[in-house]
């Protein structure tokens, strides 16, 4: 993954073509491509018997899958920004997400054990146990929230803006939910997410200890093995508690629905 993460690195520094896919807001550049082979390769070598589907195409069969997002938030990385990631899970067992320019780079992952860990690129021998320690339940009133929606969905946004204390939007699924983890942000409500975005992201998340659910069902994706799983969309709550959780769920619903 950071051999993935360097030449995405390099591919900004020395410009590409970047190409809409569905609308202006919804892109995908050379590097994408670039990192979703080399993620791929490295996935199967590590797990010759698991499959992969990636979110720009790649796609193996086998036992277990893996969800591939070569770089999440690529409009962000594209123009220049800080605020994109590359991730790599299985919804239920591994997740591991690296943002490369996060100061000197920081890795998130869970394994097997279910204990969520982080580490700095800069000395990876240093690893960190990543637990949201929220020493009262957090109220809506009292929140710093971040909204994923897509066009149309707006009013996701303006709804909890008015509700929180903060409301703000990075564009970059894997690096607001990893805010979330690590006790930075109190709650990610996004209106649409794919299993790309999220199949790192949930478990190291309840790795850690947050709450993380659908907006009508507990279990934010309901069926991996929906052949149309990749086309769908999810709408996810990541909160620190279980009472932020609800109300926030209770608020987008009828939004969402």
């Amino acid at each position: 993954m950071t051999q993935a993460g360097s030449a995405a690195l390099e591919a900004l520094r020395e410009g590409m073509e970047v190409k809409d896919k569905t609308s202006p807001q919804d892109v995908v550049t050379e590097a994408d491509l670039k990192s979703e082979r080399i993620l791929a390769v490295a996935l199967r070598q590590m797990f010759p018997s698991d499959g992969i589907m990636s979110e720009e195409g790649e796609f193996f069969t086998g036992g277990r899958t893996w969800f591939l997002d070569p770089i999440d938030g690529t409009a962000n990385y594209a123009g220049g920004s800080d605020y994109w990631g590359l991730s790599a899970g299985t919804v239920r067992g591994f997740g591991m997400i690296y943002l490369p320019v996060d100061g000197a780079g920081s890795w998130f992952w869970v394994e097997d054990d279910g204990k969520a860990g982080m580490s700095y690129e800069c000395d990876l021998s240093a690893t960190f146990d990543l637990r949201v320690e929220s020493p009262s339940p957090c109220r809506l009133r009292d929140a710093l929230v971040d909204v994923g929606a897509w066009p149309g969905l707006e009013s996701v946004f303006v709804d909890v803006r008015q509700k929180a204390r903060m409301t703000g939007m990075i564009n970059s699924f894997v690096w607001e939910a990893m805010l979330v983890a690590q006790g930075k942000l109190d709650a990610y409500v996004h209106a649409g997410a794919t299993i790309f975005d999220v199949a790192a992201a949930i478990p190291i998340c309840r790795a850690a200890g947050c709450v993380v659910t659908g907006v009508a069902a507990d279990e934010p994706v309901p069926d991996l093995a929906d052949p149309e799983i990749g086309q769908r969309k999810f709408p996810i709550v990541i909160a620190c508690s279980r009472q932020l959780s609800d109300e926030l769920r209770t608020l987008v619903a009828p939004l969402i629905r």
